[in-house]
């Protein structure tokens, strides 16, 4: 990681401020999103 932020100009503590921050988001996301399914409806999830 520190390699990447210093290619971009970045301190390491920015880049994983931005990860922390982006990964709360998508955490939140994938809750508010769970709340508009019932438990009945399966939910598959795909890794590519």
């Amino acid at each position: 990681m520190a390699e990447a932020a210093r290619q971009h100009g970045l301190t390491v503590t920015e880049v994983e401020d931005w990860r922390e921050r982006f990964l709360a988001g998508a955490e939140n996301a994938l809750r508010t999103r769970m709340k508009e399914f019932s438990r009945s409806e399966p939910l598959w999830v795909s890794v590519s």
